[in-house]
């Protein structure tokens, strides 16, 4: 099987049973109503489009967006397929290169940015606690509206001197949020960053 316009992926499973909170409790949820936290974002690179020379290859794996498994249910239809199913029982789905987000050569490998694509996460900052009493009235943690630190970085942002670690000040109406491991980070484009600070 050869693609020839999409990456043609590979899954085990389309939806998990339960999705890990940062706290790492593990819970249940209905695919219906929470698919963004327990669709398997992570497939197998079966192939790659015919004319494609980019840096993702056959056997990569690649972080997914959580669409490419969802589906419309009509009340005299009933469910219907999407059209980036080819094969559901086998796993097997087509998507376009910009569904993919991050690639990784292997399990053990770190992540990267697919394109523009990148993963963030917000600052947190230690504050005093405001008390009345044995009261508190604001926590110890807040968040730094509008920073954030790049986690998962890509070639064209490391070409224009932002890393993973760096520091930048972004929309944070474009930010979509991602749970991986638990951990909440957000998806982002390289063109929503406004600054980075410097080191």
């Amino acid at each position: 099987m050869i693609g020839l316009h999409d990456f043609i992926i590979k899954v085990d499973k389309e939806f998990q049973d339960t999705f890990r909170t940062e706290s790492g409790l593990e819970l249940y949820a209905d695919k219906k109503f929470s698919p963004d936290k327990l669709a398997t974002r992570i497939a197998t690179v079966q192939e790659v489009p015919k004319f494609y020379n980019g840096l993702i290859k056959k056997g990569m794996q690649v972080f997914i967006d959580h669409t490419v498994f969802l589906r419309e249910t009509y009340q005299r239809q009933g469910t219907v397929e999407n059209i980036y199913t080819i094969d559901a029982q086998r796993g097997l789905y087509k998507i376009q290169d910009e569904l993919i987000y991050m690639y990784r050569e292997n399990e053990s490998a770190a992540w990267q940015g697919n394109n523009d694509n990148l993963l963030i996460q917000e600052v947190i900052e230690e504050v005093e606690e405001e008390k009345i009493g044995s009261i508190i009235l604001s926590p110890s943690k807040s968040v730094r509206k509008g920073v954030h630190i790049v986690v998962y970085d890509n070639k064209s942002l490391n070409e224009l001197g932002v890393k993973k670690g760096s520091k930048v000040i972004i929309n944070e109406m474009l930010r979509m949020p991602i749970t991986i491991d638990g951990e909440q980070y957000y998806q982002l484009n390289n063109k929503d960053i406004f600054a980075v600070y410097k080191n």
